[in-house]
């Protein structure tokens, strides 16, 4: 913001999208703190697990064929 559009009242600049702002980053803070709470246990660390590991197995055999057709 140029110093033409600062307020003479109290010396804040005039920004539109203040609170707009405002309420974004407390909407993520409010997120972020609820995704490491949920994140940092041991359920979702063992289901993280079983969903990679059934992928995994899923995904094998194209990877072993498509590793016998390269080779």
């Amino acid at each position: 913001m140029s110093e033409a559009q600062t307020n003479k009242e109290n010396g804040r600049s005039m920004d539109p999208l203040a609170t707009w702002r405002e309420m974004r980053d407390s909407y993520l803070d409010t997120w972020s703190k609820a995704m490491i709470g949920v994140v940092n246990t041991d359920a979702y660390a063992k289901s993280t697990g079983a969903m990679l590991n059934g992928m995994l197995n899923v995904a094998a055999p194209m990877r072993d064929m498509m590793h016998d057709a390269m080779v």
